[in-house]
C-alpha cells in the first residue's frame, strides 16, 4: 500500500507542476491500512501527502473480489452488504462505540463514510492545536511545519469517502431488476 502511493507522490515529477487526480480508488480491504493503524502513520502520512500532490477530493473504497474488479464489464454500485458483512468486527466495534451504536446493527454505508470524513476531521483539529501550541512555545512556523507529520490540513484536498462495490455488468442488472 504504501509502496503504490509513494510511487504516487514521487512520480510527481514527470507529470508537470500541477497534476490533478480528483479521485482515487483502493480495494477495501486497504482502508485499514490508511485510516486505522495508528501504530504506523507511515501509510497515512504517505497518503495524505499523495492527496495533498494530486489535489485528490474523493477517495473510494471498492468491495469486490481481484477477478471481478479487473473484469472488463465491471460496474460499480452501492454495496448490496451491510458493513457488518463485509468488514472486520474490531472495525465495526470500534465505529459502533464511536457512534454510540447498540449493537452493530445500525452501522450504514454513509455512516462508515461520515466516520472516515471525522478521522481526518480530528487529525485537522490535532494539527491547529498542537500548532497553536508550538507558536505559544516560539517556534516558528516553518519549523513546525517541517516536524508536523500530517501535513498542513489547510491544503488537504479530502471532501468526499465513498463505499462501493465491484460486480460484473450480469450481476448489476440482476440486480436492479433488468
Amino acid at each position: 500500500m504504501a509502496n503504490v502511493l509513494g510511487q504516487l507522490v514521487h512520480s510527481v515529477d514527470l507529470l508537470g507542476d500541477s497534476p490533478s487526480l480528483s479521485r482515487i480508488a483502493f480495494q477495501a480491504k486497504l482502508r485499514y491500512d490508511i485510516f486505522d493503524d495508528m501504530h504506523e502513520i507511515a501509510p497515512l502520512k504517505t497518503f495524505l501527502s499523495a492527496a495533498e500532490t494530486y489535489k485528490i477530493e474523493e477517495i473510494i473504497f471498492v468491495f469486490g473480489i481481484d477477478s471481478v474488479c479487473q473484469s472488463p464489464d465491471v460496474v460499480l454500485i452501492s454495496p448490496t452488504k451491510t458493513p457488518k458483512d463485509l468488514l472486520p468486527l474490531s472495525q465495526i466495534e470500534a465505529m459502533s462505540m464511536d457512534w454510540k451504536l447498540i449493537g452493530t446493527h445500525g452501522l450504514t454505508w454513509e455512516m462508515m463514510e461520515k466516520y472516515d470524513r471525522k478521522l481526518l476531521e480530528d487529525l485537522k483539529n490535532e494539527y491547529i492545536l498542537r500548532k497553536e501550541e508550538m507558536t505559544r512555545a516560539g517556534v516558528e512556523s516553518g519549523d513546525f511545519e517541517e516536524d508536523s507529520w500530517v501535513g498542513n490540513p489547510s491544503t488537504w484536498t479530502i471532501k468526499k469517502i465513498t463505499y462501493i462495490q465491484a460486480v460484473s455488468a450480469s450481476v448489476a442488472q440482476i440486480a436492479a431488476g433488468i
